[in-house]
């Protein structure tokens, strides 16, 4: 009953996201196939193992067999990008498509570089400025990457307020100096948002 009730509200998308990893990269697109023909979700994303994990032979992933799985889900996003934008008419379904996957692409590109390798994105880390992670119990952080600042309830629970306080600031500054350059994708996609060299050149040269 509920997922009746919320079929059809364009502005809720009920996602899938698979953490790769070198246990199950081989069987990701099988899994893709599957969603694709018997579920009715409107995405299925696939994010390579991040952070330190406590058994390290996890992120243990050929680059080469990572390239593969790219390419092969990026077939299946063409199927959620037609679903996602069916709605709308030429041109703009078309240049919603084209930013859809060119996003898609681009995460994927920075997935290879920075699993492997700790080399800058082409834009600015905007962690605690258009993001922040709330734990749990109220502590808040940057990126769940990075260390914990400090307590929203501290803040009477007021996002604004721990995203401008003296602990986020220094934050905020420490980030470049830090070049924890990541493969979170969520950080990813915000960053480039506010990105116009990206917006404009790097997604549509990916798509």
């Amino acid at each position: 009953m509920a997922a009746q009730k919320w079929r059809g509200i364009r502005r809720l998308r009920r996602n899938v996201v698979s953490c790769v990893t070198s246990e199950n990269y081989r069987e990701l697109v099988a899994l893709g196939v599957k969603l694709a023909r018997e579920s009715d979700i409107d995405g299925h994303y696939c994010e390579i193992i991040r952070g330190n994990p406590m058994d390290t032979n996890l992120s243990r992933i050929p680059r080469d067999q990572l390239t593969e799985l790219h390419r092969a889900l990026l077939l299946l996003h063409d199927h959620y990008a037609d679903k996602l934008f069916r709605h709308l008419d030429w041109p703009a379904r078309g240049l919603a498509r084209m930013y859809y996957l060119g996003h898609l692409k681009f995460h994927f590109q920075l997935h290879e570089q920075n699993h492997y390798s700790n080399k800058a994105w082409p834009m600015p880390c905007t962690a605690g400025q258009t993001t922040i992670v709330v734990d749990h119990d109220g502590t808040f952080r940057s990126c769940e990457l990075r260390s914990k600042l400090g307590r929203l309830q501290d803040f009477d629970f007021n996002l604004t307020a721990a995203l401008h306080s003296p602990a986020m600031e220094r934050e905020i500054a420490d980030i470049p100096r830090a070049q924890c350059w990541c493969t979170h994708s969520c950080w990813i996609h915000t960053s480039a948002r506010f990105s116009p060299k990206v917006l404009l050149f790097h997604i549509p040269w990916a798509y």
